[in-house]
Order: structure tokens, then sequence, then C-alpha cells
């Protein structure tokens, strides 16, 4: 890759980070709203988690960096999908009770030496019965409810890869002899334009939080910011697909 798209990644977010956090700042709730407390709590938590994957990137950790970003693609799903139907605050909760729930009955996995006295299987009914009935996450449904369907089974899975222990993820970090295949010595992963994607991303689902958030709240040098930052991003994406159509050309000859 002649050109390498990270560091313009790393920047933009990180200015949009900078404007984010202020903004947020200067962000007043009203306990009458409560959609609007939780989702400006979930903007925080988001504006964190991207600044820790541009703290990382900016040193070369860019994989950690792109496992921080796919928590940002859920949570950005999770926000889209509430600020297109904020009914669906209601079924966010369900799903919380619902993965309480799974996660105690887990327990039961244990024999019953391996647990404390509290931990038994009656111990373990009766806190599940005094939970508020629910269903599991569905990671997939509010992606589809986003409006970002295409993503779950592009970049989110390409971030998943980066996030598990699966041993795909650790060949790229060996080098391997063409000739015989076998592993001859380590060397840091080439992920090409997965860390900047990634990044981008994190960049563009803070500029809609922003816009959904606190939209009628900016000021005009607050406003003036976040459309500069707006079409920095839009710049950096086109520029980032014509990498990926580079790459797909070069493979088709391949």
């Amino acid at each position: 890759m002649d050109y390498n798209p990270t560091p313009d990644a790393v920047a933009l977010a990180d200015r949009t980070c900078r404007l984010t956090y202020r903004v947020l700042q200067k962000q007043r709730t009203d306990l009458a709203d409560r959609t609007r407390v939780v989702m400006l709590a979930h903007a925080l938590r988001m504006l964190r988690f991207v600044q820790g994957a541009v703290s990382l990137a900016g040193v070369g950790n860019l994989e950690p960096a792109c496992v921080l970003a796919r928590t940002v693609l859920e949570m950005g799903w999770v926000m889209a999908s509430i600020q297109a139907d904020p009914t669906r605050m209601d079924k966010w909760l369900e799903q919380a009770n619902g993965e309480a729930i799974k996660s105690i009955r887990r327990l039961k996995q244990l024999g019953e030496d391996e647990r404390l006295p509290t931990l038994s299987d009656a111990h373990i009914d009766a806190a599940i019965a005094g939970l508020p009935a629910g269903k599991s996450f569905n990671l997939k449904d509010w992606a589809d409810a986003s409006g970002a369907r295409q993503a779950y089974p592009t970049i989110y899975q390409q971030l998943s890869a980066c996030a598990h222990a699966e041993m795909p993820a650790t060949v790229a970090y060996t080098r391997w002899d063409e000739a015989t295949g076998i592993p001859i010595s380590v060397q840091d992963a080439d992920l090409e334009e997965l860390p900047a994607d990634s990044l981008n991303v994190c960049t563009a689902l803070l500029l809609d939080a922003l816009r959904y958030l606190a939209g009628p709240t900016l000021s005009p040098d607050e406003l003036r910011e976040l459309e500069i930052l707006e079409d920095l991003r839009g710049t950096q994406t086109a520029r980032l697909d014509e990498i990926r159509m580079k790459h797909i050309k070069q493979q088709s000859h391949l």
C-alpha cells in the first residue's frame, strides 16, 4: 500500500473526539426524558472507546484499536436504532434483562463442588425468578434496525476476527516459507486499510451522535467544525474506497 491512510484517520478521529468532548460537557439532561439521558451516557461511553482506539492506533497498536472500534460499531447501531425508533429503548432494556438471566443461568454449568454455598441451583433459580423477563441481545437485529445492514457481514466480521483467538488472526503475525509452507519467524500483521476503515467508522458514529443529541444546541463555531469534520470524513471515505478497489483489482489479477 503506497499511501498509508491510518495516520490521517487517527488525526481526524482525534479531532472529532475533541469536538465531541466539548459538546457533551455542556449538554443538559431532563429527568423526564429518559431516552435522552441514557443516550447521552451512551455517547460518552462511545467517546471513551474511540479515544482509546485513537490512542492505541497512534502508537502503532493497530489490531487492538480495531477491537475497540468493533464495540463502537455495536454501540453506534444501538444509538441509530433508538434514534429512528425511540420505542426500541424498551427492547434494549428487555434484552439487558435477558442477558443477565443468561449469565446467571450459566453458573449451573459449574459442578456443585466448584461453587460457593450461595450458588446452589436453588439460589440460582431464585435469583433468576427475581429478575424481569427478557430476551437475548440480538446484534444483527440492531444492525438491521440502524439502517446499516451491510456493515454486519462486512467490516464488523473483519473487526470480529481481530477480537477473537482463532488461528487466522495469529497467522497474520507469522512469516511463512513460500516453498515449504512452514512458519519461519514472526512479524507485525499487515492489516492494510482496516485500521483506517475502523477509525473512519468511529468518526462517522461520533459525528452522527452529535447531530442527534446536540444539533440544536451547537454554537456557530461548533456547527462549523462539525460540518468541516463531516466533509473531511466524506473525503476520507472516498479515498479508502479507492484503496479498496485497487486491492480488489490487484487480487483479481493474481
